[in-house]
């Protein structure tokens, strides 16, 4: 225990074991091909970055399902300053629901 005045607080130690996986997908997948393809005659810019923050993506490709992680609009993410960009957010929406159907 560590005294700091009339407070005693507890010792610890934070040890940081893994973290998320590079997410990375094969620029020759059928599946990262045809949202190419789906994203291009939308009108949206597409490419291929790494990742090294946490999404669910990461699950889903450790179990074998291909996952790409589309922008939602947001900018500066988990900050005081974090905010979305609504027309980001439709226009990738409507690329997502023209997609899937």
């Amino acid at each position: 225990m560590r005294n700091r005045g009339d407070v005693l607080l507890p010792d610890y130690q934070l040890k940081i074991i893994g973290g998320y996986p590079v997410l990375y997908i094969s620029p020759e997948s059928k599946f990262v091909r045809s949202v190419e393809r789906a994203a291009k005659f939308s009108g949206l810019l597409f490419a291929l970055r790494r990742n090294r923050a946490g999404s669910d993506a990461h699950i889903f490709m450790q179990h074998g399902i291909e996952s790409l992680i589309l922008p939602t609009g947001m900018s500066d993410e988990h900050t005081c300053h974090e905010y979305l960009d609504l027309e980001i957010m439709r226009r990738y929406t409507d690329f997502l629901l023209s997609y899937v159907t």
